[in-house]
């Protein structure tokens, strides 16, 4: 009986075990979900309020933008000049920079031409009107019908002293001139520099640019005793042309390959009198109109006459 009553108790006690747990479980589930409700009844009103002072925000933000719109128009409205501070100041720094930019391409250029002046002051030799400064050239060698031969005699002597240019056989003496068109009152000063009042040479090289020469011009109307003509004449279009006198003398080769038909060069290869190595002269003239694809024609040939390891001397405009 006293088992049978324990075992009856064990029995009541698990139960009583069982109901308990299952009371419990229940009671956690309503716990858990209440507490979900609560969280996502709180989350919903945390957005709502959100929503709410966002919305609130927005009208505060759009109230303060149309009270500055208003505040803006109405001094567009008192001054009409201003139309906007944030443009004014734009405009201003964009004109300081360009006022700014135009001061230093100003400073540039006259440093550059600062530049260039102390270049010509700094020899010593260069005069800033090169030419004639005795009596008119053209009065006592023009061909015209007014020609008096008085003043001609007059001056013979002033003419020959200006003419007279007191170099020695010293050297190697070398010049140019633009001539701008090769007329016969210019051919007759040409022969008058060549040679001097002894009948001997007092230039070696002399280089004329502009010649405005054409191919069927015959050498033998500008033929100087004692000097050698080469020449290279502008064909495709009128201006232009290069000639050089060479003194006899002299002994020299011209260098046709390295002359283009496209510019209007003549190299020269001279054996200066006395001396064992050789020197290329150049007479080139480069046209104010020539592109950038001349300029580097014109470059790359003078580069390749350097690269043939002689020293280069060169006169032109």
């Amino acid at each position: 009986m006293r088992k049978r009553a324990m075992g009856m108790r064990v029995n009541h006690e698990k139960k009583s075990d069982g109901v308990r747990v299952y009371h419990e479980r229940k009671s956690d589930g309503v716990r858990v979900e209440n507490e979900k409700k609560s969280d996502v009844v709180r989350v919903d009103h945390e957005k709502k309020s959100d929503g709410v002072r966002v919305h609130h925000e927005k009208e505060r933000y759009e109230n303060v933008g149309r009270e500055l719109t208003s505040l803006f128009l109405a001094k567009e409205a008192s001054f009409p000049r201003i139309s906007c501070p944030v443009s004014c100041c734009k405009k201003s720094v964009r004109r300081t920079v360009m006022a700014s930019s135009i001061k230093l391409l100003l400073a540039i250029r006259i440093l550059r031409y600062s530049l260039a002046v102390n270049l010509l002051i700094l020899p010593n030799d260069v005069s800033l009107n090169p030419g004639p400064t005795g009596p008119s050239l053209h009065s006592s060698f023009s061909s015209s019908s007014s020609f008096d031969s008085s003043i001609a005699l007059e001056n013979c002597n002033d003419i020959s002293s200006h003419f007279d240019l007191g170099s020695d056989n010293k050297g190697l003496r070398i010049g140019h001139w633009n001539v701008n068109r090769l007329s016969s009152e210019k051919f007759d000063q040409i022969k008058l520099f060549l040679i001097g009042k002894s009948g001997r040479a007092q230039v070696d090289i002399l280089f004329l640019t502009e010649t405005l020469l054409k191919p069927d011009i015959p050498d033998v109307l500008y033929a100087v005793p004692g000097f050698s003509i080469y020449r290279h004449d502008r064909v495709s279009r009128c201006g232009g042309g290069v000639l050089v006198f060479v003194n006899d003398q002299l002994k020299l080769k011209r260098q046709d390959d390295l002359e283009n038909l496209d510019l209007e060069v003549i190299w020269l290869e001279v054996f200066p009198i006395k001396s064992k190595r050789s020197l290329f002269i150049s007479g080139i003239y480069r046209p104010p109109w020539y592109s950038l694809a001349d300029d580097i024609r014109l470059e790359k040939n003078i580069e390749q006459a350097y690269l043939l390891n002689k020293e280069p001397i060169l006169l032109g405009d």
